[in-house]
């Protein structure tokens, strides 16, 4: 039997489409078409596909999708979505390099092929190419390798791209230098970071450490003669033989002068010196001392008697070489001890401890105190009574002792802390005495008859003045002292009626007299008047009065605002010659000049030079 198979037409090349066809006529399982064809193939089987079938092969990701027409559908022949028994009668066919018709369950359907089969990704840039098992065919790539922070690229076209591993990533790398560290990719290079001073180091004072960039740390031996260290702290300046050996130097001497320690060296720790236990015999080295014993590490020894001072105001000096003891005396004032409880403040006077006899004061005036010779205590004993005292307290008076006690009498009963001032509050501190604490309110007298609510104001007595008035401002009111009378006299001089209209006002014969003011402000415009309490007023007068504002040259003057106001026909000018023109030589009316006002510099009669000629006849 044949099927026959119909590809729809995607090329219209007849080379791939004889392609197409020569592939599927040998069977192949392993080679996908290099592009989309149309034709009807042999199968190799002895049986031809049903042309019914539409098989759709997209060749850009090489999968396969398979159409099936169920009214043609066929039970024997590779059909996908045909009945089938066994896997011969799904033709085998190979829908593309990962994907394959296989007998499921009695239907002949696409079956992915197992990962790791053999297959075709089309890219040159790809080797050993195999399925993925999800029907999808991928290589391993192979481009040049352009080292450890180039990353090669597979472009979709199948072509080889590179691109820089980003520095970010601290990619590992090596820059084939043994004197760096943290190698890491970086702008598409391997780069080192210079290893720290001293990394080469062999703990050898007698070889000189560097890097190598090839060979890494080298240890050259250093010169013969060289000052190093061997570790041995018992030896001293050794140096290298050249060999890279340290060697040679001198024996460490270990002294440290002291008589009660065992001095040895320990090639770890150098000098150490034992403490000697206490009580060994020794030698201070001082004639001064003698049965020298160790004592916690130090060597004492006890004073010989002849270097004992006989009290503490002697100074004794034993020369330590020879034994030799000189005496003197202390310093004067030196501190020392007389061994008397009753003094105090001892100190050294001319060779002898002496101090100064310990005061008893018990503070109570009615008392004697002594000091006890045995304990150096101080003791009390009352005096007789009636014996004047004090008692300390300011506040007391006629003090005196009773039964060993001071008492006076207080100052509530003397009285002695009244000051007869009733702005006051008198008191009495025990410390300091009497005080007066100033009152600043309540009523008092202050003996004035001329003064009236008299009341306290911090600690006197204050009356406020009383009001004699007769509102005659030609007369001098007061009061008299003894009486509290008030009383007036009449004077004759400057005073104020009162009027703000009258000006020099004057007392006479007890009366306040004025002369009118003159409210004039000589302003045509406003009207002039007087008020007895604002005094002198100038209003303007009604707009559009008719006015002389001073100026000849001006017309048509009038009030507007309070001022006059006129049409300026004036000629200004800046000398009589230029006004000359202007006159008309008649002498009775003036001559016309150049003067200033309130224009400015015009042309005007001269008002100075009119003359009053006589009325014609």
């Amino acid at each position: 039997m044949h099927r026959t198979v119909d590809f729809s037409v995607r090329f219209t090349s007849t080379l791939l489409a004889l392609g197409l066809a020569a592939g599927f006529a040998a069977c192949s399982t392993d080679t996908q078409p290099p592009g989309d064809a149309t034709s009807t193939v042999d199968t190799g089987g002895g049986d031809t596909v049903n042309p019914d079938i539409s098989i759709d092969i997209d060749f850009e990701d090489n999968k396969a999708d398979t159409a099936v027409d169920k009214d043609t559908e066929k039970q024997d022949g590779g059909t996908i979505g045909a009945k089938c028994t066994q896997p011969e009668d799904c033709g085998g066919v190979k829908l593309n390099s990962c994907e394959v018709a296989a007998c499921v369950a009695g239907e002949c359907k696409a079956v992915t092929a197992p990962s790791g089969t053999t297959c075709d990704d089309k890219k040159v840039c790809t080797q050993n190419d195999v399925c993925n098992g999800a029907g999808d065919c991928a290589g391993v790539i192979q481009c040049e390798d352009k080292g450890p922070c180039v990353n090669p690229i597979c472009t979709p076209q199948g072509d080889c791209s590179y691109t820089n591993v980003p520095p970010g990533l601290n990619k590992p790398c090596d820059d084939d230098n043994k004197c760096t560290i943290d190698d890491a990719c970086a702008f598409g290079k391997c780069q080192g970071s210079q290893q720290p001073i001293g990394a080469c180091n062999d703990n050898n004072s007698c070889t000189d450490d560097t890097c190598d960039a090839a060979t890494g740390c080298v240890y050259t031996p250093s010169d013969k003669g060289k000052a190093c260290t061997n570790g041995d702290l018992c030896i001293s300046e050794p140096t290298c033989d050249g060999l890279s050996e340290c060697k040679g130097g001198t024996a460490v001497t270990c002294d440290d002068g002291k008589a009660c320690t065992k001095d040895e060296c320990d090639s770890v720790k150098g000098c150490v010196f034992a403490t000697k236990q206490d009580g060994q015999t020794c030698d201070d080295g001082s004639k001064c001392t003698e049965d020298d014993e160790c004592v916690a590490g130090l060597c004492k020894g006890t004073k010989i008697a002849a270097a004992v001072p006989s009290n503490a105001c002697k100074n004794v000096n034993c020369d330590g070489a020879t034994g030799e003891v000189k005496i003197s005396d202390a310093s004067e004032g030196t501190s020392c001890d007389d061994s008397d409880p009753c003094t105090q403040q001892d100190s050294c006077t001319k060779g002898s401890c002496k101090g100064a006899s310990l005061i008893c004061n018990d503070g109570n005036p009615c008392t004697i105190d002594t000091c006890d010779p045995a304990t150096g205590s101080c003791k009390s004993a009352p005096i007789k009574n009636g014996d004047v005292c004090s008692d300390g307290n300011a506040c007391t008076s006629k003090d005196a002792c009773v039964e060993g006690k001071c008492t006076g009498e207080d100052y509530t009963v003397s009285k002695a802390c009244e000051d007869n001032n009733p702005c006051t509050n008198d008191g009495c501190a025990p410390q300091t005495g009497c005080f007066a604490v100033p009152k600043n309110s309540g009523v008092c007298e202050d003996g004035n008859k001329c003064t009236e609510q008299d009341n306290c104001v911090t600690g006197t007595c204050i009356g406020k003045a009383k009001v004699c008035q007769d509102n005659n401002p030609c007369t001098n009111d007061g009061c008299d002292a003894g009486s509290g009378a008030c009383t007036s006299s009449a004077f004759d001089g400057p005073c104020n009626d009162g009027n703000n209209c009258t000006a020099n006002d004057n007392c006479t014969g007890g009366k306040c007299e004025g002369k009118i003011k003159d409210c004039d402000d000589k302003n045509p415009c406003t009207n002039d008047v007087c008020d007895t309490i604002a005094g002198c007023k100038n209003l303007p007068k009604l707009g559009g009065t008719a006015c002389d504002d001073g100026v000849g040259c001006t017309t048509g003057d009038k009030c507007d605002g309070g001022q006059c106001v006129g049409k300026n026909d004036c000629v200004a000018c800046s000398s009589d010659i230029q006004c000359a023109p202007l006159s008309d030589n008649n002498i009775c009316t003036g001559t016309i000049k150049c003067i200033d006002t309130t224009k400015g510099k015009v042309c005007d009669i001269d008002k100075k030079t009119i003359i009053q000629c006589p009325a014609p006849l």
